[in-house]
């Protein structure tokens, strides 16, 4: 499966996160079945680069494309609003979770299963976890997990073909699950990778930290989001204080559905960038994401309003596009007034930048919410 990545549409938001556990207890029960027939299911379509300010690349949820600007020093930043020229500015698909949350694989690409972890949420209560590999709806393989939330991949108990779609499913024994899509590289295209990622290895004018976002960067162009997001968590859990590297795993997270890992890395993004309002703003949309996905409400506009602020005294045409998601957020939580005032403040920003396109899409908003 092409995983996609995120869009700036508000519907109805993702369910939470549980919390995390111990990786502790012991596992029974292991089942092999001998695949029979088996159908794929198609891939979206990756998503491409785009025209517009800066370096755009396109991200979607539910297979819909969000523009988001993208410089050499902060690359692939989700937290960049850029609302489309039709349509509101953000989208949540529903989730595949009803209480866990895969964090491993997280759906996409994997480049090996040597080192591949398959991990999850803990669930309150749950004593043990049945996880399976499926694919086309016919399992493959099962083990029932005691006490932990995180087992090695079974390699030698089941053989990944290259380009298939294969489904994890983890479901507790107080009937809580969640699932993820993902599918192993095509060998041709994992050696490609595997020589630009050893061309940034071997670069020795760049920082340690410029090479976790260049690599990241191929990771996730290839779809490889478990690989990007090891990599960027790898360099923060081993003392990185970059801004960049929070933001962009911040947004990976948002793109895998991960709202509450989101949410942590764009706080500490946020405490990290004391002298750089930009990104100060850039890490408060980011806030504002992860609150819509949480239903955090308050939440939410108390980030994009801050988030506003910053563009707005900066003079950004970012803070048009912050005010049409403060619109969206008011107009979803019920509050008419309000959802006006601030698509009133889109389309005169719009205008003052000379952005019809955007312009006319607010007035439709406001022509809808005066019927």
């Amino acid at each position: 499966m092409k995983h996609t990545g995120l869009i700036l549409v508000l519907t109805l938001p993702l369910i939470g996160v549980s919390g995390g556990g111990a990786h502790q207890g012991a596992s029974a029960v292991t089942q092999l079945v001998a695949p029979a027939q088996l159908q794929d299911e198609p891939h979206p379509p990756t998503p491409s680069p785009r025209a517009g300010r800066g370096s755009l690349r396109g991200f979607s949820i539910s297979g819909k494309s969000l523009n988001h600007a993208s410089t050499a020093q902060r690359p692939l930043l989700l937290a960049k609003i850029v609302c489309p020229e039709k349509g509101p500015c953000r989208e949540v698909g529903r989730s595949g979770s009803t209480g866990i949350n895969i964090t491993s694989p997280c759906g996409g690409a994997i480049l090996k299963v040597s080192e591949l972890k398959l991990s999850w949420s803990a669930v309150p209560d749950a004593k043990s976890y049945s996880v399976r590999v499926e694919r086309s709806k016919q399992q493959l393989w099962e083990q029932i997990v005691e006490n932990r939330t995180e087992i090695p991949f079974p390699a030698g108990e089941l053989t990944l073909e290259p380009d298939k779609d294969y489904e994890l499913i983890v479901e507790s024994d107080n009937r809580k699950s969640g699932s993820v899509r993902f599918r192993l590289l095509a060998e041709a295209k994992a050696q490609q990778v595997r020589a630009e990622a050893g061309e940034i290895a071997a670069n020795a004018k760049l920082s340690a930290e410029e090479k976790a976002l260049k690599l990241a960067e191929v990771y996730r162009e290839n779809d490889l989001f478990t690989e990007a997001i090891e990599t960027l968590a790898g360099a923060v859990k081993n003392g990185s204080r970059s801004v960049p590297v929070h933001l962009m795993l911040g947004d990976l997270y948002l793109n895998v559905k991960l709202p509450i890992l989101a949410e942590d890395t764009y706080q500490q993004a946020l405490t990290l960038a004391t002298s750089d309002p930009e990104a100060q703003a850039e890490a408060q949309v980011g806030l504002g994401w992860a609150s819509v996905e949480l239903k955090n409400w308050e939440r939410a506009i108390s980030s994009l309003q801050a988030a506003y602020a910053i563009y707005e005294r900066l003079k950004k045409p970012d803070a048009p596009h912050a005010a049409q998601f403060l619109g969206q957020v008011y107009e979803r939580s019920g509050n008419r007034d309000e959802a006006i005032a601030w698509y009133q403040k889109a389309k005169a920003g719009y205008e003052a930048f000379g952005d019809k396109p955007r312009q006319e899409n607010v007035e439709e908003m406001l022509r809808n919410l005066s019927r």
